[in-house]
């Protein structure tokens, strides 16, 4: 169950800061999206003690990039 009356779903974070900031909503975003708002005080930063968000990271390239060997070899070098 869902505490929230509304869920909405956006991807940009330009649209997501304008409706933070004409509402009562909140948002989870990357801290640096959001400092040039928190400084100018249009926004705020809300630090949830103990919680941590993890995710998949995925390297795309073109498939007939002629980097393909070095971004394998990058990629094999930071999953290391």
């Amino acid at each position: 169950m869902l505490s929230f009356n509304k869920i909405f779903e956006i991807s940009s974070f330009g649209i997501i800061k304008k409706v933070l900031k004409n509402s009562d909503a909140i948002s989870f975003m990357y801290e640096e999206v959001a400092k040039r708002e928190v400084e100018l005080g249009e926004l705020s930063y809300l630090s949830l003690k103990g919680y941590s968000i993890e995710r998949p990271l995925y390297f795309i390239y073109p498939c007939n990039s002629l980097m393909k060997k070095r971004n394998e070899e990058f990629y094999r070098n930071i999953t290391l």
